[in-house]
């Protein structure tokens, strides 16, 4: 007897998922199943309302499939990782769906059912749930619609190797060393703020890697070697702008080195780059912790000096420092989470107020027993933040908003001068410093860029 046809369904809920949508497809183009696409034409309505939508759809496929035929259903939350034949991961089981590693409920992203009476019954009792939900206050994500119905266990590995759905938010930063069938990119477990262009710039790359069947990462640019640790770009310039890193982060790194690079000669600023921890502190501190340290050594040599992270990318290149400080001392941005600011990117003025701030932020932090992780202690901002705290916060050192500069990515816009590739994997966080940094140099082709060797 043949095996049961295979139709799949792609769910758009929401606009700009069209790498995912291209996944699907690929999916379907591998194994050639039929695929059919549906988008939601209101899809900043209320989560109710999509997940009505989304399941009305699941119901008008199962009435129009013969008995028997096996039906995919994925949303644009699900991306194929490892594109295994949907037959052989739901077997002769009437519907199968993974557990949500998070609240343990199923993980309504992707599922699969076998048309029948009880396919039917099924959708019937969702959407019976769903009739009945509160129109304010509905999670989309949380899957409650869901609730009883058993589900693949998150760690029974299929065929021993792929986990059913692994939630990308997570667990994606163990990419591409384990494997799964399904990637969630349900919002609702992200431990970092995320957003749709960065999903979509990896569910791009995933489709690529998938396309040539390679391996996730593969085409990310090697970091350099044979460089001296420390370099200067125009040295003895009033101001400056200060890069440090350690050899464990170069491939990104080596991105914002050269972006700023750019920046610093557009604009006739000296650049100062590390791109190791000095000799007495390898080994015993992370490269975040030295920050205070470096800012009072080359403040002495300048009028002002800017701190920059490197996972700070400038995508603004005409904007100059001036914009930020607004004739103040001192430059600092308010941070997306719940920190005071961020000490991502700082400007100082060689002020003797700046002086005391960095020296007091030294005093700090040399009390800290451990500082062998960036996020050990909690790590250096707290006490950037504390001895702002004690400086007189505000009055003393007003603090900018969290978009003229060193912007977290999903506050990103039109208008962003700086963005600062915070709390991704560092591979992902490569990956998208790489296409931005490719967008940027495209936009200033006509402008001299970083390619000459620093100067010192």
């Amino acid at each position: 007897m043949s095996p049961a046809p295979v139709r799949f369904h792609s769910i758009l809920l929401r606009a700009g998922a069209e790498a995912f949508a291209e996944n699907h497809r690929a999916y379907c183009a591998r194994w050639g199943y039929t695929h059919r696409l549906h988008a939601i034409g209101t899809p900043h309505n209320s989560a109710r309302t999509l997940l009505v939508y989304k399941y009305s759809v699941v119901s008008a496929a199962l009435a129009d499939a013969p008995d028997g035929t096996l039906l995919v259903f994925a949303d644009d939350d699900a991306a194929f990782l490892a594109p295994l034949p949907a037959p052989a991961v739901i077997g002769d089981a009437p519907y199968w769906i993974a557990e949500n590693e998070h609240h343990h409920r199923p993980e309504g992203s992707c599922f699969m059912l076998r048309a029948g009476p009880e396919a039917t019954d099924l959708v019937a009792q969702v959407l019976e749930r769903l009739r009945t939900a509160p129109d304010a206050g509905t999670d989309r994500w949380a899957h409650r619609e869901l609730e009883g119905l058993a589900a693949h266990p998150h760690h029974q590995l299929i065929d021993g190797r792929h986990y059913p759905n692994l939630l990308f938010a997570r667990f994606g930063h163990y990419l591409p060393e384990v494997s799964a069938f399904v990637l969630s990119f349900n919002p609702a477990v992200h431990i970092d703020v995320q957003d749709m262009r960065v999903r979509g710039l990896f569910v791009a790359h995933l489709n690529t890697v998938l396309a040539r069947d390679g391996q996730l990462y593969d085409d990310l640019p090697p970091a350099p070697t044979g460089q001296p640790d420390y370099e200067v770009r125009n040295p003895g310039r009033p101001v400056a702008l200060l890069t440090s890193y350690t050899p464990n982060i170069a491939g990104y790194a080596t991105l914002s080195e050269r972006n700023i690079a750019a920046y610093a000669d557009h604009h006739g600023h000296t650049h100062h780059v590390y791109r190791d921890l000095p000799a007495d502190l390898r080994g015993r501190v992370a490269g975040n912790w030295v920050k205070p340290r470096l800012l009072l050594k080359h403040l002495a040599e300048h009028e002002q000096v800017a701190w920059v992270d490197a996972d700070i990318l400038i995508h603004d290149r005409a904007r100059p420092l001036a914009s930020l400080l607004r004739g103040r001392p001192v430059a600092l941005a308010r941070d997306v989470s719940g920190y005071e600011f961020n000490s991502g990117f700082m400007v100082f003025s060689n002020t003797p107020a700046c002086i005391a701030y960095l020296e007091r932020v030294q005093a700090l932090i040399d009390a800290v027993q451990d500082k062998r992780g960036v996020y050990a202690s909690g790590g250096d901002q707290a006490f950037f933040v504390a001895a702002w705290a004690e400086a007189g916060g505000d009055a003393a050192m007003p603090r900018s908003d969290g978009v003229s500069f060193n912007s977290h990515p999903a506050l990103y816009d039109g208008d962003s001068f700086m963005l600062h590739y915070m709390g991704y994997p560092d591979r992902l966080r490569t990956l998208v410093m790489q296409h931005d940094a490719q967008q940027i140099a495209h936009r200033h082709a006509g402008t001299p860029d970083a390619a000459t060797p620093p100067n010192g």
